[in-house]
């Protein structure tokens, strides 16, 4: 496919190819790199954090940089990559792992053909298997022989260009190596590790992304194990990191009106409510904020948004129910039991 995808290629046309951590054995994913490598030994390798992207193109085209610098300033290139967090080129450059371009030609790893396609036989194995930590490890591996040190598209950059894309490329190297210590259940290492990469000062939307993941991880087990203050701490963290994403605002909502703090819960609820009008979970979380406040009559009103958003999860039914109660009204228990009821008939 490679093959006849490279013969109909402009001159100058690129084609690029996601590969996933997930699904693929080590070996299936080193092949699937090398198979596309040896069609385009002049080939970049880049991570989405989870994804490899490959970017291949004719042998006899050079990538002209100031034309690529030129094109990641038109207003349409920055407002699609701000969309996405990227809101300095350094970032982008950032996320390049591998610099195929010095590679020596011939590879010692199996190639994925027609004639030889091990992977479809092999994927279907893996659907319920665990294969982001090795991939993961190959991304790093391929950081290392390649990104940091040997990359001719790095070193035609100024210096201080230079020095500020292998200081993201630091920042993500420890992002990426955080989520492989999560995946095997070291907390504090991955704490430690995504420290370490926020404290390069990195707004690198994947690094971002990762701690994200292991803040709420960490405040999920601190949760689980009764240390409120500790939880309340790495919700606060994975909220300032993502404060767009929505289990983050949940979680740390969650978080304050366990702790009985009505003041900072306050404002997300409302935030909450703004940015995910169609979810019900910040309506139940209002309907329970007002019920602590004794404030019944808004409790129940923010509780019925919530089951009519919802009606089929029956978590929302028993808090609302919960609010009934408190309300100490027969009549009103008697006509949420019969929405429900309702609800479910239809």
């Amino acid at each position: 496919f490679f093959e006849l995808a490279k013969s109909r290629l402009t001159e100058n046309g690129m084609l690029c190819q996601a590969i996933p951590t997930e699904r693929l054995n080590a070996n299936d994913h080193i092949a699937l790199v090398a198979t596309f490598v040896e069609t385009f030994p002049n080939s970049l390798c880049f991570t989405t954090g989870t994804d490899l992207i490959l970017v291949g193109y004719r042998d006899d085209l050079t990538i002209n940089l100031e034309q690529t610098k030129e094109r990641l300033r038109h207003i349409d290139v920055v407002s699609s990559l701000n969309e996405v967090g990227f809101t300095n080129p350094a970032h982008l450059w950032g996320t390049l792992i591998a610099d195929f371009t010095r590679q020596e030609p011939g590879s010692p790893n199996p190639t994925h053909t027609d004639n030889t396609s091990f992977i479809e036989f092999n994927s279907p194995r893996l659907a319920f298997t665990n294969t982001g930590v090795a991939n993961r490890q190959l991304q790093l591996k391929l950081l290392a022989g390649h990104g940091n040190a040997s990359s001719a598209l790095i070193e035609a950059f100024s210096k201080p260009e230079q020095d500020e894309i292998r200081y993201h490329q630091g920042a993500l190297a420890n992002a990426l190596h955080a989520r492989v210590l999560l995946a095997k259940n070291d907390i504090n290492g991955a704490l430690e590790s995504i420290e370490k990469a926020l404290s390069l000062g990195s707004r690198n939307p994947i690094v971002l992304q990762e701690a994200g993941n292991i803040f709420r991880k960490a405040g999920t087990v601190a949760l689980a194990n009764g240390e409120q203050t500790n939880a309340t701490t790495y919700f606060e963290k994975a909220y300032q990191v993502q404060p767009h994403h929505f289990q983050n605002l949940r979680l740390l909502t969650i978080a304050y009106l366990r702790a009985g703090d009505h003041e900072n819960a306050a404002p997300l609820l409302l935030q909450g409510r703004e940015r995910f009008p169609e979810s019900p979970h910040f309506y139940s979380l209002s309907g329970s904020y007002y019920l602590e406040r004794g404030e019944l009559e808004r409790s129940l009103a923010f509780h019925a948004l919530a089951v009519a958003k919802a009606p089929k999860l029956d978590s929302l039914w028993t808090q609302y129910l919960l609010a009934a109660r408190a309300a100490g009204s027969e009549e009103i228990l008697k006509k949420i039991e019969q929405e429900r009821l309702e609800y479910l008939e239809n």
